[in-house]
């Protein structure tokens, strides 16, 4: 998922009944207005905690004063870096999920049927993984 779509994200949007997520996209011209990507039990139960004490269609990430979130970057580079993790972007975070998946077996069609990988994370697999990840190059940890 793309930073701004899980921005987007809001109460409601998580069907328990099937583990999906529903994502809605702007950025991708010809796909679907939404799609499906599976979120694994941590996500679920940091779903939850968003969820706690708000409405239906209430934005899941807000600031303290109730705001929607448009960016991360004021807290996730303080984040990254007290983890003392460099070269670490919001984006190779898509990456990782997607090499995970492909890396643990799950079955490229099965992520949201009927999209396959390619499409739960909107880029080429094989460029993307090869490019990426076989390098190790996003978020090394510093000595």
């Amino acid at each position: 998922m793309r930073l701004s779509e899980q921005l987007r994200a809001q109460v409601g949007d998580y069907t328990s009944n099937t583990g999906m997520l529903m994502i809605r996209r702007k950025k991708v011209r010809r796909a679907p207005a939404t799609h499906y990507v599976p979120l694994t039990p941590i996500a679920v139960e940091a779903s939850n905690q968003l969820v706690a004490g708000k409405k239906t269609s209430d934005p899941l990430c807000a600031n303290t004063d109730d705001a929607v979130l448009y960016e991360a970057r004021y807290w996730f580079v303080l984040a990254v870096d007290e983890a003392g993790v460099v070269d670490l972007m919001w984006h190779c975070l898509r990456h990782t999920v997607a090499s995970r998946w492909v890396m643990n077996g799950v079955p490229r069609g099965c992520f949201a049927l009927p999209w396959t990988l390619l499409d739960q994370s909107s880029h080429n697999v094989q460029s993307s993984l090869t490019r990426q990840h076989s390098k190790s190059d996003c978020g090394q940890m510093s000595d």
